[in-house]
């Protein structure tokens, strides 16, 4: 029998090969002792190859764990949770390879944090800050320092201890449930963001990724949930309209490449004046976009 592993690398996805399997090779060829982690893949799609190709890794790694679910969209990702027997659980997007020495880190981190366990969020390098690690000590700065990028799934990680917590009755978020696991906690005396490069996105054309609709996930559904923090007193109006003021950035982005330029992707777009008009004013869509521009010409200018 497998000892208790101390890390649980969870692999949510619709069941694509040609991303799942290089995230896989890259997670086996890492230097670390089999028995120390443990790779979960919950698998919502219907690909009978993708089915062939999981009974491979199955056979050839006693570490890894494969489950055929029915969970709807990103529901999947709390049926992979839910499988876990590590000590702390890891979420790996189905599309990013692991760094050499990627899992070493986490598994450092494991080590060096098991006794205090701090709520961490890994962001790949995301932040701007040249600093690699961000200790806050209490909810609103991390909540704050996370800034919109709380969206992106990938970064999530929990020990199993706090996972448990969260009770079986719990009604997670349909379009982000990581959040509602990410921000269970709000008391602990210390938050990490670690923002070390630890994967790397496989390039894969926006017309190959999800099919939910797109402002209505991130110009209406976000900004509520990180609403629903200040609603609660969990943060400040002013955290809260300064995380609202950066999901417009990143929406006027949204809207700027699939509305206006029109680029291909398999988001669903319809109505999306309609829900950015929410919480936002169009007019200051067009603001950012122009600003957006301007930005651009300049780097290429100087």
């Amino acid at each position: 029998m497998m000892a208790k592993p101390l890390v649980s690398l969870c692999i949510p996805t619709n069941g694509i090969s040609e991303w799942v399997c290089p995230v896989l090779d890259s997670i086996f060829r890492q230097n670390v002792d089999s028995e120390k982690y443990e790779v979960i893949v919950t698998n919502n799609g219907h690909d009978l190859d993708f089915e062939k190709n999981m009974s491979v890794y199955c056979e050839k790694h006693s570490n890894f764990v494969y489950k055929k679910t029915n969970a709807y969209m990103f529901q999947n990702q709390i049926e992979a949770f839910r499988l876990a027997k590590g000590y702390f659980i890891k979420f790996v997007n189905h599309r990013m390879t692991l760094n050499y020495d990627a899992l070493k880190h986490i598994i450092e981190f494991v080590e060096n944090n098991k006794e205090e366990k701090p709520i961490v969020y890994f962001l790949n390098g995301a932040l701007s800050t040249k600093k690699p690690i961000v200790e806050c000590d209490n909810f609103e700065r991390f909540v704050e320092h996370l800034s919109f990028w709380s969206s992106w799934s990938a970064g999530l990680a929990i020990w199993a201890d706090d996972f448990e917590k969260i009770s079986e009755n719990q009604e997670f978020n349909l379009y982000f449930p990581h959040i509602t696991v990410l921000f269970n906690e709000k008391k602990r005396s210390k938050y990490i963001i670690d923002n070390t490069p630890l994967m790397k996105e496989i390039n894969v054309a926006s017309s190959k990724k999800g099919k939910y609709n797109l402002f209505q996930v991130f110009a209406v559904e976000y900004v509520s949930v990180i609403g629903d923090l200040m609603r609660n007193e969990d943060i400040s109006v002013q955290t809260f309209l300064k995380i609202k003021k950066s999901i417009l950035k990143f929406v006027s982005e949204l809207y700027w490449n699939f509305v206006l330029r029109k680029k291909e992707c398999s988001y669903v777009l319809e109505d999306n004046k309609d829900y950015i008009r929410v919480y936002y004013n169009l007019r200051l869509v067009y603001w950012n976009i122009i600003g957006l521009f301007c930005s651009k010409v300049k780097k290429k200018l100087f």
